[in-house]
């Protein structure tokens, strides 16, 4: 970095008509030293820069030429690119913004958490550099855990730290990072919700509303492809009950962002007829998981009519991935390439499946 205090102590000591002798008096040093820092051919040590910023009722960030508001312009920029690119499937990309970013503001807990956040994210192709990129994150983590302070930052490490860990092998290490986190019933936005009153309220109830129905309807097919898996008759009757709770919170079918989650659903489900050698509810399944894939592929911005969630908005454009295709690609790559579907390869609804999944597939060049 090329620090300019020479120049600014000058401009100061200008401003305030203070002459070289008057300030070197005040900070008991010589002239000679406040003229060669003037001339920039030398610096102030670092323990008398405190007593020149309060010479000059200015923040020492001030004196050093660092601008907080221009720096906090700088990071939020840094997060704009960042979310281009994962919002394009461009992780590794995303990873080379997120080592520089932390490079030049080494301290920031927030863009060290992001850091860690796309080295736990991504997936190469050797179990070795998985570890390798897990373990740099367990230390990253790690490190904002021993000096961070904000309690959001904090949590959100708590969580990512839990799932590197186990993924790593140390289960013991993921089950008492899990355990440091708030239980569900006294979280900040439980707890506000006695707190706010009116239009506040209600925003934080419906983003309430929201988290809950992410986390029952991932725990529901958590269980069903955990204990389930072997049971394919029970596990279908689970995952439905996922799709009947969206279908239910959105009574007017405007989904939004839950079109991806409904394709995903049914595409499982697909999976698990076709083992079961149920042609129609497979082919079924296929239609439905297409028409919801097109749906978040083709998605606009819109404004939910829903009662739950009217006069709340959908941007497309905000969830990420971790990819660089669309639903229908990678829909279209998965019949492709799972052997269970070879059987009703010549069927012609199923033709009709994939020529729709063509139309609509996209990748990133």
């Amino acid at each position: 970095m090329n620090i300019k205090i020479g120049d600014k102590i000058k401009s100061l000591r200008k401003k305030s008509d203070v002459t070289q002798e008057r300030f070197a008096e005040y900070l008991g040093i010589t002239p000679q030293a406040v003229s060669r820092w003037e001339s920039e051919t030398a610096y102030p040590d670092i323990e008398i820069i405190p007593s020149i910023a309060n010479f000059f009722n200015v923040t020492a960030d001030e004196l050093l030429g660092i601008d907080i508001t221009k720096n906090q312009e700088k990071i939020d920029k840094i997060y704009e690119q960042m979310h281009e690119k994962a919002n394009k499937g461009l992780v590794y990309e995303e990873l080379e913004i997120a080592r520089n970013s932390v490079q030049e503001f080494p301290n920031d807990y927030g863009l060290l958490s992001h850091l860690a956040h796309v080295l736990g994210m991504i997936n190469p192709k050797t179990h070795e550099e998985r570890q390798k990129n897990l373990r740099e994150a367990i230390a990253i983590n790690e490190r904002i855990l021993a000096d961070c302070t904000d309690d959001e930052v904090r949590d959100g490490v708590l969580q990512k730290l839990s799932f590197n860990y186990k993924e790593i092998g140390e289960k013991e290490k993921a089950v008492k990072t899990a355990m440091k986190l708030s239980y569900m019933y006294c979280t900040w936005n439980q707890v506000l919700t006695k707190v706010y009153e009116d239009s506040e309220l209600h925003e934080l109830i419906v983003n309430n509303i929201r988290g809950y129905i992410d986390l029952l309807t991932g725990t529901l097919t958590h269980l069903g492809w955990s204990k389930y898996k072997d049971d394919l008759s029970k596990k279908i009757k689970i995952y439905k009950k996922a799709v009947d709770l969206i279908e239910l919170m959105w009574e007017n079918g405007d989904y939004g962002f839950y079109s991806c989650r409904l394709a995903e659903y049914y595409m499982d489900m697909a999976k698990s007829y076709i083992e079961l050698n149920d042609v129609e509810n497979t082919l079924d399944c296929f239609e439905k998981c297409v028409k919801y894939a097109v749906a978040s592929d083709t998605a606009v911005k819109m404004e939910h009519t829903s009662v739950i969630f009217e006069n709340t908005n959908y941007d497309p454009s905000g969830p990420t991935k971790n990819y660089d295709y669309n639903e229908c690609y990678r829909l279209l790559h998965t019949f492709g390439m799972d052997e269970k579907f070879v059987s009703i390869k010549d069927n012609e609804q199923y033709k009709t499946v994939v020529a729709e999944l063509e139309k609509y597939a996209k990748k990133e060049q």
